[in-house]
């Protein structure tokens, strides 16, 4: 469409830039043909998901009679997929992140992943974590892929989430040189060790990560570790963490003595540790304890521990004694047992909780399967678009060329319009002019020709404000004006601008929304029951930041008139406590 300045300047009555209305039309021209090339920068995406459509007929159909449900439930059902595909890869990212594996490696993670998450129902992402813990614990891509299987049946055998389930597994292999394939061996004994004592799983996960270093360097392995544990969980200790605590101090004592320890020691006849310097098993250690000990009184025993081990230790060291050696051996025979973490798991998830968890499972590595392929058209697309937006960030390329063109745009409209007055503000010099042209007539009409000709150019019907005089009219407004000028929305200033208040009272509303105050705030102050006097001082105080609790506490309390503005002013000088100091007075 071709402008016609003359015909603008006619119907409008002021000088109007005919070069500047060129501009803009060549820049909407402009805009088009650069609008063209910015859907070219989408057009990847538009292409890859096309081709992504199929992936989802394995998550349902779209029946013909009900196309518009079947395409909610698709689109429903491509958004879950896209999610749980995104989950997945960034657990998995974190197990590329410590492993560095190649692709290949990487591959054999995921498939592990969604197999064994899907058949034991703790579902891919979470069955990744564990293999990023397990990674995290310094194991090899073969080790971690074995030990999967072992890490998840302790967790569901024990109640343990896959994370801590993951790090106790990786610990004890790491610790005493175990392959990834004895996961499932260190997830039996601990199950074996929680159906023989009191305590549970997490027990001698917790007891493993405070005194397996310990017991480790003084040469006992995992086995008699955690028979020694059995022993000081069946001795009375609650916590697991205590229980490792105290065993370390005790291997720690024995091995490196105070000079009174080992004297004590060699005193009771008490060996530990054979001629190769190797610490001797935990039955033989309770047996020797029992054989040198056993004659002692309670007291005597008591004072010899506690030499021996420290105030820590001695609880250990008497745990052993206590215990004795044919519990250590029962407790070694029944930890050999093999199978009692898997079929313990089996037993806590046979039912419909753990099926419905299996269920989910299942449903999930379908999703996972479908957004695979649409996470990659979605990256694309993405990239398409980013790339777009640094172009036009930068200047360069399309983007660039669309961005140039917009601000040419602007410019042209900025131009189009040369106005008489020095102002710039063409719609409030017309209405004004409008207005005055009403006035001199002596006539309604020209001012209907005024609110007709502001209604044409805004789209909006003025409201009807009560009588007052001009200059208040003009200075409600300017502060109109300047309010949305200073970036409160339009919506918010016409809210108050067209309220049933009086002028002052709507200008001092429009001056409290500049303030930053909330127009929630300032209509509930202009809508309450109190004077107009004392509804302008409110509206002051929150433009002044005072908090609107106070404000509102002042409003609604019993006091005077007086004392509500001398409330309301001095809040705008004085900490709140004075404030309520002077409400407290009156009442």
């Amino acid at each position: 469409m071709a402008f016609n300045a003359g015909e603008v300047m006619a119907t409008l009555g002021f000088r109007v830039n005919p070069a500047g209305l060129a501009a803009y039309e060549a820049g909407l021209n402009k805009a088009t043909a650069a609008a063209g090339r910015a859907e070219k920068a989408t057009a990847a995406s538009a292409v890859s998901s096309g081709k992504a459509a199929g992936a989802m007929g394995a998550l349902g159909t779209v029946a013909k009679g009900g196309a518009a449900a079947g395409l909610v439930a698709l689109g429903t059902a491509a958004v879950y997929s896209v999610k749980k595909s995104m989950d997945l890869q960034k657990a998995l990212a974190e197990v590329q992140a410590v492993t560095q594996a190649t692709p290949k490696a990487m591959a054999a993670y995921k498939k592990a992943a969604i197999d064994l998450g899907t058949s034991t129902g703790v579902g891919a992402t979470k069955a990744a974590g564990a293999l990023a813990e397990l990674a995290k614990g310094g194991l090899s891509v073969d080790d971690t892929l074995t030990a999967l299987k072992g890490t998840i049946a302790l967790a569901q055998a024990g109640g343990l989430d896959l994370a801590t389930a993951g790090q106790t597994v990786a610990q004890s292999l790491n610790l005493f040189n175990m392959k990834g394939s004895e996961a499932t061996k260190v997830a039996d004994s601990f199950a074996n060790a929680a159906n023989a004592t009191t305590a549970d799983v997490a027990f001698f996960s917790q007891g493993m990560a405070q005194g397996g270093a310990a017991a480790k360097a003084a040469g006992l392995n995992f086995d008699q570790t955690t028979v020694a544990l059995e022993m000081l969980a069946a001795n009375g200790f609650k916590s697991g963490s205590d229980a490792g605590t105290s065993l370390k101090t005790t291997l720690t004592q024995i091995a490196h003595p105070t000079k009174q320890a080992a004297a004590e020691a060699k005193r009771l006849g008490l060996e530990f540790f054979d001629s190769k310097g190797k610490i001797k098993g935990v039955a033989d250690i309770a047996g020797m304890l029992g054989d040198k000990m056993g004659g002692l009184t309670k007291r005597q025993r008591l004072a010899a521990a506690a030499t021996i081990a420290g105030t820590d230790g001695m609880r250990a060291l008497l745990a052993l004694y206590d215990q004795g050696a044919g519990k250590a051996e029962k407790f070694a025979a029944a930890n050999s047992k093999t199978g009692t973490a898997a079929r313990t798991a089996a037993d806590k998830t046979n039912n419909l909780e753990g099926n419905l968890q299996k269920l989910q499972a299942q449903f999930d590595a379908l999703a996972i399967s479908a957004g695979d392929t649409l996470v990659p058209a979605l990256t694309d697309g993405t990239k398409a678009l980013t790339t777009f937006m640094n172009q036009m960030r930068d200047g360069k390329g399309d983007g660039g060329d669309f961005a140039k063109t917009m601000s040419g745009i602007g410019e042209g409209i900025k131009k189009s319009f040369d106005l008489v007055s020095d102002s710039g503000h063409m719609f409030d010099t017309l209405f004004s002019g409008m207005q005055n042209l009403g006035t001199n007539l002596g006539t309604a009409i020209g001012k209907d020709m005024g609110k007709a000709l502001r209604d044409a150019v805004t789209g909006e019907t003025e409201k009807v404000k009560p009588k007052v005089a001009n200059s208040q009219m003009q200075n409600l407004d300017n502060a109109a004006v300047m309010a949305k000028a200073g970036g409160v929305s339009e919506f918010k200033v016409n809210a108050v601008l067209y309220g049933d208040g009086p002028v002052r009272e709507r200008i001092a509303g429009i001056k409290a929304l500049v303030a930053g105050v909330s127009l929630a705030k300032v209509q509930a102050v202009m809508s309450g029951d109190n004077p107009v006097k004392v509804r302008l001082a409110a509206l002051a105080a929150l433009a002044h930041h005072v908090p609107n609790a106070l404000v509102q506490a002042i409003l609604t309390g019993d006091g005077s008139v007086k004392l509500k503005l001398a409330a309301l002013n001095a809040s705008t000088k004085v900490p709140p406590a004075i404030v309520q100091a002077i409400l407290n007075g009156d009442q």
